[in-house]
């Protein structure tokens, strides 16, 4: 399916997958993406999972420990998890994320844990600062291709294999993008900052906070109609 006709989707119900729910409602259960004033008293960023295959997925997700935003917000499309929440994404689906302008960070891995061998998408929105942050992880390994538009800036996608030259990825092991510096997961160091052998694991290349991709990008709150699409790619 187009991605096009994927953010079309935005305009039906936020429950667009079929519901299962558990939590139990908290004060800020209500909360909805119809407007208004973020966190940081500007524009609303948005976000929505896309799943771009021809295959359902699980989704499963992680909140910050600063994250406003959390399982209970979700609960008309999830059901609570441990770390956070999970649902079920059909093939070709897209679902809403609502937000309500809270301060949001979440982390989201496709058909695997969020942890040691899955691909990790993430993003901050709605920060008090006014700036979001974005990113695909491979850190923990691979096991998926996404990738993340924010506008026409498009993350990844982040495929198996060679990750050295793709802008907002943090290539597998990578966990100081130029490095394996403390990889998790049981796979072996290699390289350090700037330029000592990290390029032979396939890290970026140029120092820990100078990459010559770079692996997390920053973006602006520009309009109330910024939009993070965190996208599931055939593979």
């Amino acid at each position: 399916m187009h991605r096009w006709m994927m953010l079309a989707l935005l305009v039906l119900p936020a429950c667009s997958v079929e519901c299962s729910c558990s939590p139990s409602p908290s004060a800020d259960a209500g909360i909805s993406d119809s407007g208004g004033s973020s966190d940081a008293g500007g524009p609303v960023t948005h976000a929505v999972l896309s799943n771009l295959t021809d295959a359902g997925a699980v989704v499963n997700v992680s909140f910050g420990s600063d994250s406003v935003v959390g399982p209970t917000n979700w609960a008309s499309f999830g059901t609570a998890a441990p770390s956070g929440c999970t649902l079920t994404l059909p093939a070709g689906a897209a679902q809403a994320l609502p937000m309500g302008g809270q301060y949001t960070s979440a982390t989201f891995a496709f058909n695997g844990p969020v942890g040691c061998g899955s691909s990790l998408g993430e993003f901050t929105a709605n920060n008090a600062n006014g700036y979001g942050t974005a990113d695909i992880s491979l850190v923990n390994g691979w096991n998926a291709t996404l990738a993340i538009v924010i506008g026409g800036v498009t993350l990844g996608p982040a495929v198996e294999g060679d990750n050295s030259q793709v802008s907002g990825v943090f290539p597998y092991g990578c966990d100081i993008c130029v490095a394996r510096q403390k990889p998790p997961c049981g796979i072996d160091p290699c390289g350090s900052s700037p330029n000592d052998g990290g390029q032979a694991c396939g890290c970026h290349s140029g120092g820990q906070f100078a990459p010559t991709v770079a692996c997390q990008i920053t973006y602006q709150q520009v309009d109330a109609g910024s939009l993070i699409n965190v996208e599931l790619l055939p593979n």
